[in-house]
């Protein structure tokens, strides 16, 4: 019998289900489950609420996993939904990590993780410590990323293309001390795009 883990991961909710697939072919659903989505500070963070949860069936435990995104997924494994505040990578950098973030050398099957890739079209990496020096490598687009989604979760709305100035200025005025967190944090906190939502 194989369990298969389902999710429509949405703004609100994420819906859970658990199906089991017989050798017979019979496909059946076993379980359902909804969470907040917005209770969870992260997509890792979601997968630990449904595995603490009355839910039978773990992440972990799983055989197959079906995701349904509710925004654009970039080659299959990465999504930024813009109706949440966090986004869904599950690329092979973090192939070493299980779906509850262990590590792991090699799947349940006993095959070798593969964790190499190509980030950006560019950077070749082996390992998740190489997807770090391919990241650091492009520090400003990754952190006008960051800037971008912290500004979203500290307004309390999704960006709009108005907001992009703010993002740059922010990010600009952070280069200087090398995106320090307390440095984006204060620039963000300063910046009129926040000062001026704070006084509504």
């Amino acid at each position: 019998m194989k369990k298969i883990l389902t999710a429509d991961i949405g703004g609100t909710n994420s819906r859970f289900a658990y199906f089991q697939l017989q050798t017979d072919g019979i496909l059946s659903l076993a379980e359902t489950l909804w969470l907040n989505t917005r209770d969870a500070r992260s997509f890792l963070q979601l997968l630990e609420q449904l595995g603490a949860s009355e839910f039978t069936l773990s992440p972990s435990l799983c055989d197959v996993a079906v995701f349904a995104i509710a925004g654009p997924v970039e080659n299959g494994v990465f999504s930024d939904p813009p109706n949440i505040a966090w986004q869904i990578d599950l690329s092979n950098a973090l192939e070493n990590y299980d779906l509850l973030g262990r590590w792991r050398d090699n799947y349940r099957t006993g095959l070798k993780v593969d964790a190499s890739g190509k980030l950006f079209g560019k950077h070749d990496f082996k390992d998740v410590v190489g997807f770090k020096d391919a990241v650091l490598a492009e520090k400003d687009v990754f952190a006008k990323a960051f800037i971008k989604h912290l500004l979203s979760y500290g307004l309390g709305r999704e960006l709009t293309l108005a907001d992009r100035i703010a993002v740059d200025e922010i990010a600009k005025a952070s280069e200087e001390g090398n995106y320090k967190m307390r440095d984006v944090i204060k620039n963000i906190v300063i910046h009129p795009v926040f000062t001026q939502r704070s006084k509504k």
